[in-house]
């Protein structure tokens, strides 16, 4: 699957579901949405929710490489 379906198929399941989760990152404690279709997503590949906002994600990832 390319990465633009994937990101559409997010897009798109979060604005039919509408249950979307307001999470709290562990490291910067910012408040972020875990949107439905996100969640949908994390949950066919057997992923756990996400504990850190996209920015402090980015930011370790960048650090790791």
């Amino acid at each position: 699957m390319g990465l633009m379906n994937v990101l559409t198929r997010i897009f798109t399941n979060g604005a039919k579901n509408g249950k979307d989760k307001t999470l709290a990152c562990i490291q910067c404690r910012r408040h972020f949405m875990f949107e439905s279709g996100e969640q949908e997503f994390y949950k066919e590949r057997g992923l756990q929710e996400p504990k850190r906002c996209p920015r402090c994600r980015k930011q370790a990832r960048t650090r790791r490489r």
